[in-house]
């Protein structure tokens, strides 16, 4: 799927207007800055943990008769704890990355649309565990929606939502028999500068 996506990315890139100002249209690159809150999740937790998150990353690709936008998305996210500590659920500040994350969108006016698809992906844990080894969450399927709103100014303000599950645990790298999957979910805003 993967594999499909960026041939295709490719060939219209390849079909693109040969000119700068063409290209400009047509291609775009809209690195961002996103703070959101929201929790961290297990089935087999007793508790909600609350979580902010920090996002950074970018989104770039196509458009497609102006108007329509085609591309993907990679973004790294700073997850913070601003639940009180539960032994039996652990601290769940880290690191999230996501990659190659197809996305569709749309451009009206002065409001931009784009949906993500998370298909890959990784959740660390900051923090080791008791027996010292590095726990992370690995497997990554879901979603962000974000809206954009194209006001005067070159920075533009950013409104999102995002949930995406991490389905296999992995200890210093290596995937265990324990299959609880973890969800991160976080909203928020942010602030893009389009080229």
């Amino acid at each position: 799927m993967v594999r499909s996506f960026l041939i295709l990315i490719f060939g219209i890139l390849i079909a693109a207007p040969a000119s700068a100002q063409q290209a400009k249209k047509v291609a775009w690159f809209h690195p961002h800055l996103l703070a959101g809150y929201g929790s961290s999740v297990s089935t087999a937790d007793t508790s909600q943990t609350s979580v902010g998150a920090t996002n950074i990353g970018t989104t770039l690709g196509i458009r497609i008769k102006s108007k329509f936008l085609v591309g993907m998305s990679v973004d790294y996210r700073f997850v913070t704890q601003f639940s009180d500590y539960d032994p039996t659920v652990g601290n769940r500040r880290g690191g999230s990355l996501t990659y190659v994350s197809p996305l569709l969108g749309f451009e009206y006016k002065m409001i931009s649309v784009k949906g993500i698809l998370h298909i890959l992906g990784s959740y660390t844990m900051q923090n080791t565990t008791a027996t010292g080894q590095k726990l992370s969450y690995q497997k990554a399927s879901g979603f962000r929606a974000e809206m954009m709103i194209g006001w005067k100014f070159k920075f533009k303000p950013v409104l999102y939502y995002e949930s995406v599950k991490f389905s296999n645990q992995a200890l210093d790298g290596t995937p265990t028999s324990t299959q609880i999957p973890v969800v991160l979910t976080n909203y928020g805003l942010g602030l893009t500068y389009p080229f």
